[in-house]
């Protein structure tokens, strides 16, 4: 694991708002690419914040579109965009700015195609879209899926339409720590650990969770569960039994009221409906 130090942190030490079959497939790959980590270069040209912000960014006359595309994340660096195939939430943040201040922007869409991803940023990236949405109307227009942090990001929207076989929802929080205590022992090792500080290095996966251990993660995973539902609540109802880490179509998130409309609009003939 130490050859993607920051990798498998998220995925194995951190609270997540991702859908679970997705953070599988990444947790494959990441351990597959273990044994080859050593022989590759973890070196990648980083692109400019300006050039960032134009992929994401468009405009078509008076509407804005952002598009948030693949797992969400806040500073991702050119190597975990490469794994993740992700976009990074200050990027986001500048287009979601671009657009605020731009006086000839009446409207914007956020063309969301994403199964989430870490929480660290969500929430201020929400309450962005949320002050936007006081001053523009804003839309979110998702045609294949926006699950859990991309349905917190979506839920701040005036309007969310989504595809009648479109993926939505996942309102819920997790955190996965990978216990290697057992593996280690079996191979011969045993980790000296030299400490200061009561909850140091609590979670490693190189020993055992204990139970204040366990107690405390589990606090820091309901207190952004909650955070989570109070922000789509805010503007929507939506009931507690739908709000606990399940997927829905788009049909049967429109009942739920996860969703306002559906379309089968493509993202062109949707901003087209939407000019002066």
């Amino acid at each position: 694991m130490h050859a993607y130090p920051r990798l498998a942190a998220k995925l194995f030490r951190s609270p997540l708002l991702l859908d679970a079959g997705v953070r599988w497939s990444f947790e494959t790959a990441l351990l597959a690419r273990i044994g080859a980590a050593v022989a590759q270069s973890p070196a990648m040209e980083e692109k400019a914040p300006d050039s960032r912000t134009a992929d994401i960014y468009g405009t078509f006359q008076n509407v804005a579109i952002i598009r948030i595309d693949g797992v969400i994340d806040k500073r991702m660096l050119a190597l975990e965009a490469e794994c993740f195939g992700g976009v990074d939430l200050e990027v986001v943040d500048e287009a979601l700015k671009q657009a605020e201040y731009d006086r000839a922007i009446t409207q914007v869409v956020l063309d969301i195609h994403s199964p989430g991803g870490g929480v660290t940023g969500t929430p201020e990236t929400a309450a962005r879209i949320a002050r936007l949405a006081k001053v523009k109307e804003v839309h979110a227009f998702v045609n294949c899926q926006a699950c859990s942090a991309a349905y917190w990001l979506a839920s701040q929207a005036d309007v969310i339409a989504a595809a009648p076989s479109a993926t939505v929802g996942s309102i819920g929080v997790y955190m996965a720590l990978l216990d290697e205590s057992r593996a280690l022992e079996m191979e011969g090792y045993s980790v000296n650990l030299i400490k200061a500080g009561k909850h140091k290095a609590m979670g490693a996966s190189f020993q055992k969770l204990t139970d204040e251990g366990r107690a405390i993660f589990q606090g820091q995973v309901d207190s952004i569960y909650a955070d989570f539902k109070k922000a789509v609540t805010a503007s929507r109802r939506i009931a507690d039994s739908t709000m606990q880490g399940q997927s829905f179509d788009g049909k049967t998130a429109l009942k739920l009221g996860l969703v306002d409309v559906l379309t089968s609009d493509s993202l062109e003939e949707y901003a087209g409906r939407l000019l002066h």
